[in-house]
């Protein structure tokens, strides 16, 4: 994909005519699609002709040619590909980042749970002989103003450590729910933005090059349901009026959008 860039990006300077110079990060920059790491088969697929071939070649064609090369490979089949599978290899990346990150959690809130359900047990077992320490003192008449001012205090102690107990507990929870949400809406912003892009990618790449196979890639999209799915979750998640609001007038605006791109296309194809 970075090569694809660099290469429509010096392919439109030359087309335009301006001076290399200006431009010292590409000004150096060679190619040859010999060299490429995944070479690509057109055999499948809808092929213009506008492709790169080595820096010698292309930057000696005619500027209009250039210019065309450049806009091309930015959009056509090879691209699309060489970007899925960016996508593919960071997808993974992030869902086994986030499956490390799932069980370091889970080992370290266990830990945790372990700790307050023993401290849970040992406040418990004091609370308990200090209350039958106290009764049998009581029955035996050995009680005295002062040993019963030392048990009570000792109870009232250990009834607030468990009281603690306690609501640590139920914040411990609360903070882990609140990083649930918050991860799982930031996933679901995510996954938005990708289906917007996939949309917005297929109707350019139809528009400028009369590709069927994008025309195809954002109607399959578009049919899928996939926003609206990804809407009805994020409305599950509890929002409140200022959010369900926002979210409305995003999705209208997209669907502002999504007209715009079918004019586009129905123009294109007219």
């Amino acid at each position: 994909v970075e090569k694809s860039i660099e290469v429509a990006l010096r392919l439109a300077v030359a087309s335009h005519g301006l001076d290399i110079t200006e431009y010292r990060e590409i000004a150096g920059f060679t190619w040859d699609v010999a060299e490429d790491l995944h070479p690509f088969d057109w055999t499948d697929y809808y092929d213009n002709g506008l492709h790169y071939t080595t820096s010698e070649h292309d930057l000696a064609l005619p500027p209009d040619l250039q210019g065309l090369i450049a806009r091309s490979i930015l959009f056509d089949e090879k691209y699309h590909t060489d970007e899925g599978r960016v996508r593919t290899e960071v997808h993974e990346f992030e869902r086994l980042l986030e499956e490390r990150k799932d069980r370091e959690v889970e080992a370290a809130l266990s830990q945790v749970h372990f700790f307050i359900a023993l401290s849970f047990v040992v406040y418990g077992l004091l609370l308990a002989c200090f209350l039958i320490v106290l009764l049998l003192v009581k029955r035996l008449r050995l009680i005295s103003k002062k040993l019963t001012l030392i048990l009570l205090s000792a109870i009232v102690v250990v009834a607030i450590e468990l009281a603690l107990l306690g609501s640590t507990t139920v914040l411990n929870e609360e903070q882990q729910s609140r990083a649930s949400w918050k991860l799982q809406s930031w996933k679901l912003t995510v996954e938005a933005s990708q289906a917007d892009h996939l949309l917005q990618a297929a109707s350019r790449e139809f528009v400028q090059f009369g590709n069927m196979r994008a025309y195809h890639r954002y109607w399959d999209e578009l049919r899928s349901g996939h926003a609206d799915q990804i809407l009805e979750k994020q409305y599950a998640m509890g929002l409140t009026d200022d959010e369900h609001h926002l979210l409305e007038e995003s999705h209208k605006a997209m669907k502002d959008v999504i007209l715009t791109e079918e004019i586009a296309m129905v123009l294109a194809a007219w």
